[in-house]
């Protein structure tokens, strides 16, 4: 940090290398203010806040830093080969919940494990999205996999319209409880 030429350069790359560590991002991919993390950084530096917009405002010295600090830190970018790695993740968390949090944990961890700079909040959401459906298949796979032709056959019958109940088998079973 300190080889840096300017103090927007020195607050820059210092903010760009605590991103780096952890969440594990760039500023591209963050999403997100990062006012506050720039008003640590600058306390730490002895550097005004304000220089990092002069830092901001230069997207190809952004870029540079972001190259050069992942090769020093061992990182490298993900991509849409890194997508089945997201997914399996995924599908492996949510195989014990159908909650978003621990699945989207489950693939920031994978990444991290792998060295791989998260990508933006966007495409790791979709990548959790698309593991819970892979995990709901599989379950669902595994459920009707020892049911039986006549009992797939009586499953069917409870989705069918009853003209003497107004609705299907499954609605009136499943508004048995609560029905008076």
């Amino acid at each position: 940090v300190a080889e840096r030429r300017s103090d927007a350069s020195r607050l820059g790359y210092a903010v760009q290398l605590a991103l780096l560590r952890h969440p594990g991002t760039t500023l591209g991919n963050l999403g997100q203010p990062v006012d506050p993390l720039v008003a640590w950084m600058a306390r730490q530096l002895e550097i005004p806040a304000q220089t990092f917009a002069r830092y901001a405002g230069r997207p190809q010295t952004v870029t540079d830093h972001a190259r050069e600090l992942a090769a020093a830190l061992g990182l490298r970018p993900a991509t849409a080969a890194d997508l089945p790695l997201m997914i399996a993740a995924a599908a492996e968390a949510a195989q014990g919940t159908d909650a978003g949090g621990p699945i989207t944990a489950a693939v920031v961890e994978a990444l991290r494990r792998s060295r791989i700079i998260l990508p933006a909040v966007a495409a790791i959401e979709r990548a959790a999205i698309a593991g819970r459906a892979r995990a709901r298949r599989r379950a669902a796979d595994a459920m009707l996999a020892r049911v039986s032709d006549a009992q797939a056959a009586e499953l069917d019958r409870l989705l069918a319209v009853d003209a003497t109940l107004g609705m299907t088998p499954f609605a009136w079973l499943k508004a048995m409880p609560v029905a008076p």
